[in-house]
């Protein structure tokens, strides 16, 4: 196994004119902070695996391995005390091809599905693009700034009887908070009780804190595992998006075989020729020495970024969040009198499920254009992951160091200058 001392993770990587989402549609002097990608390389044993099957030239169709599978539910039961059976697993080209065809299989169309906003906004999409109704119950934000279920809201919007499915991120994307043990297990009770399934996508679950763990849905509670579906990939903890790999758990046969049959139809249930080397190799011991190191890196940037705005910006705070390579950064100070800006970050007029720039009353996307603008400096604004996100910035630390330097200089100066033209 590599030592760690040859993750260096302060390594320049220029991703511009490489086909990159995140660079190759950024201006030449902007700095893209944006999409959930990471611009660090991924683990070395990843790459190895890749390049060797680069080098052997032979590019056909694959099949699943026992080491897949062997990989996967090694990790789960060493990292996450989740006892897989391999028989639960059903591989799929990706998390959001899996979203959408569950959202297909599970529910009929005019159903309701229910998602917890601020929240990811492919979800919304993959919802709506398939001809279901979206409802919404909207996380609180406390007096300490932790973000929380509506439990009251939650309760009354699962006893519809046409609501069939719920989305759960877990942990959360965009607010970072790792849903305790508890509240996973009264979330399924309730969703039990109002026959309800919860589709849970983990795909950030590897990105906690040092020292923070997360408990998957499917294990805080034996109900649980009776009425969820988990979406599980290394792709953002091992910077692997583009590989197209992930894993669907279904312990409850019923539903496993109405989801494998769908995920089949759908023609989503096959990884390629490097998703199934990719997965046995981050999943490896030198992959988990890499994670470790990982982990630490995105916390200092978190703990940077939190000290700068806090020092920076009067009012507007980034609380280290408990998980993702994300700053989900509170600028309401900034917005007072620009639009409209409730204590939970909602009510923004006008935005629409995927927060557009520019409609009107948004102020969140207003600032993150101008922002923009002045500096280079390319954020999400909080309204991309629905109303409840208004009055909040959403900023990629999955980089180097120098950038997230670069790119708190950008903020502060544009952040003063609206500032500025505000007055």
């Amino acid at each position: 196994m590599r030592a760690p001392a040859d993750f260096n993770l302060d390594e320049p990587t220029d991703r511009r004119g490489t086909g990159s989402l995140k660079w190759d549609e950024a201006g030449p002097d902007e700095l893209p902070m944006w999409v959930a990608d990471m611009d660090l390389r991924t683990a070395p044993v990843v790459r190895r695996a890749l390049a060797r099957v680069a080098r052997e030239g032979l590019l056909g169709y694959a099949v699943v391995t026992d080491a897949y599978e062997q990989a996967v539910t090694a990790w789960w039961a060493r990292r996450h005390d989740w006892p897989l059976q391999q028989d639960w697993l059903i591989p799929t080209t990706g998390v959001v091809a899996a979203i959408s065809s569950i959202v297909r299989s599970v529910t009929n169309v005019f159903e309701k599905v229910l998602i917890q906003q601020p929240v990811y906004n492919i979800f919304t999409n993959s919802v709506l693009n398939n001809g279901r109704r979206l409802i919404t119950s909207d996380l609180l934000q406390g007096e300490n700034g932790e973000w929380t279920i509506d439990w009251a809201d939650l309760e009354a919007k699962l006893a519809d009887p046409l609501t069939t499915l719920m989305i759960l991120c877990n942990p959360h994307n965009p607010v970072g908070r790792v849903w305790t043990r508890e509240e996973l297990a009264r979330l399924g009770a309730l969703a039990a009780d109002h026959h309800v399934t919860v589709l849970s996508d983990e795909v950030h679950c590897d990105l906690t804190l040092p020292g923070v763990g997360y408990t998957p849905f499917a294990a805080s509670a034996p109900v649980c595992a009776e009425v969820g579906i988990t979406c599980l990939s290394p792709s953002k903890a091992f910077n692997t998006a583009g590989v197209h790999s992930a894993t669907v758990v279904v312990p409850e046969p019923h539903l496993r075989a109405r989801v494998e049959r769908s995920m089949n139809t759908d023609e989503v249930a096959e990884p390629g020729v490097f998703a199934v080397p990719a997965v046995v190799a981050a999943y490896s011991a030198e992959g988990e020495a890499w994670l470790g190191e990982v982990r630490a890196y995105v916390a200092a940037n978190k703990a940077r970024v939190a000290e700068v705005v806090a020092g920076e910006l009067p009012g507007c705070a980034a609380p280290v969040s408990q998980a993702t390579y994300l700053s989900w950064i509170d600028v309401r100070a900034l917005l007072c009198g620009a639009g409209a800006v409730g204590r939970n970050g909602g009510g923004a007029d006008g935005a629409g499920p995927g927060g557009p720039a520019g409609a009107p009353g948004d102020a969140t996307a207003a600032l993150a254009a101008h922002i923009r603008s002045r500096t280079g400096l390319v954020l999400t604004p909080g309204t991309a992951y629905g109303a409840a996100g208004a009055g909040f910035l959403r900023m990629n630390l999955g980089t180097q160091r120098a950038r997230v330097e670069d790119g708190l200089e950008r903020l502060v100066r544009g952040a003063r200058s609206w500032a500025a033209n505000a007055v």
